[in-house]
């Protein structure tokens, strides 16, 4: 008779198992005090116990922090985003249906908005991210390039730069009827004054510099290199030239991000 097979330990990530992280990281501290106790070299084990203690305390908080951005982000995707789709309850029984349809592509979406979260570090990064998951969820479309680019992009974005990245895709979406523009890095400085730096747009199609008064962007005295390195990076532009002063852009992506990173409307918008 063969021997029976030994059950493998589930690897299923529960919610429990989630919670249960911080109070594995004290659990941690209190085995680190047992080895200073016995140590022969109590000030390495303080040492130990020192750090231990502080990680677990820092973990613990994290975790807390972390676990209030997924009811913030089931609240953007039952969300009306102007997209005549369902909200609040209709919107979780659509979820309810995709889930039991066992859609591969819908499996992936989640998946990637959840291992976004969990990334995110900027809670102004979390409307937006809720945004883009309802806008492939009804769209019922597999995370692509775009998904991809933005996502990594509300990862990356250091706390209230998303604000300049909106700025530039403000710029382009507004601007332009071509599908793709040039966006170049200019600075001016009168005598006697500061730098200031601008962004202007260059019409791809027409090979031209678009008008001053709807294709520039003023910036100010920092230099916007990173917030177009960030794009770039993302995948969402594209370096036209080594010196890194112009990034290529979509016109429809930007349009895409402008409306994705736009601020959520308060209760006196109409």
């Amino acid at each position: 008779m063969p021997k029976p097979r030994p059950k493998k330990p589930s690897t299923k990530i529960t919610r429990q198992r989630l919670l249960d992280v911080p109070k594995q990281a004290v659990a941690a501290a209190a085995g680190a005090m047992s080895v200073v106790v016995a140590s022969p070299t109590p000030g390495a084990a303080l040492t130990q116990l020192a750090f231990a203690t502080t990680f677990a305390l820092a973990l613990s908080g994290a975790w807390d922090w972390k676990q209030g951005h997924g009811p913030l982000l089931e609240e953007g995707m039952k969300s009306d985003d102007d997209d005549d789709g369902p909200t609040g309850a209709d919107f979780e029984d659509l979820i309810a249906e995709r889930t039991a349809s066992g859609s591969p592509a819908f499996h992936a979406l989640i998946l990637r908005t959840v291992r976004t979260l969990i990334d995110v570090v900027d809670d102004g990064a979390i409307l937006p991210l809720a945004r883009l998951a309802r806008e492939y969820t009804l769209a019922e479309k597999a995370p692509d390039a775009f998904f991809r680019g933005v996502a990594r992009l509300l990862t990356e974005v250091e706390a209230g730069d998303l604000k300049s990245i909106e700025r530039l895709a403000v710029l382009v979406a507004t601007n332009s009827e071509a599908p793709r523009l040039r966006m170049v890095i200019a600075h001016k400085s009168d005598p006697g004054g500061p730098l200031v730096w601008s962004v202007k747009t260059r019409d791809l199609l027409r090979d031209e510099v678009m008008p001053p008064a709807g294709g520039e962007l003023q910036w100010g005295a920092d230099s916007p290199e990173y917030e177009l390195t960030l794009l770039e990076t993302t995948g969402l532009g594209r370096r036209s030239n080594a010196f890194g002063a112009t990034l290529d852009v979509e016109v429809s992506d930007m349009r895409r991000l402008a409306k994705l990173l736009r601020p959520a409307a308060t209760s006196g918008d109409s």
